[in-house]
């Protein structure tokens, strides 16, 4: 069985994105203060996750891997 490719929205959603750069910028400032605390080591998908109210799978979605965040930085 094969699954549909899933289609982008076809509307645009003022409120949706809200949310979205609220999450976006929870992660961000989530890895920053893990970063100073913790180092890069220490500074896990896991721990961001908690820390930015979000799930890992999310923040895999937002910015691919430790490194996209530390770019995004």
């Amino acid at each position: 069985m094969r699954l549909a490719k899933t289609k982008k929205r076809p509307y645009q959603s003022r409120v949706r994105e809200r949310h979205a750069d609220d999450t976006r910028r929870r992660i961000v400032e989530a890895t920053r203060q893990l970063l100073q605390t913790e180092g890069y080591d220490g500074m896990t998908i896991k721990a961001i996750a908690r820390r930015a109210e979000v799930s890992a799978p999310s923040v895999y979605a937002i910015f691919k891997s430790k490194t996209g965040l530390f770019i995004a930085l």
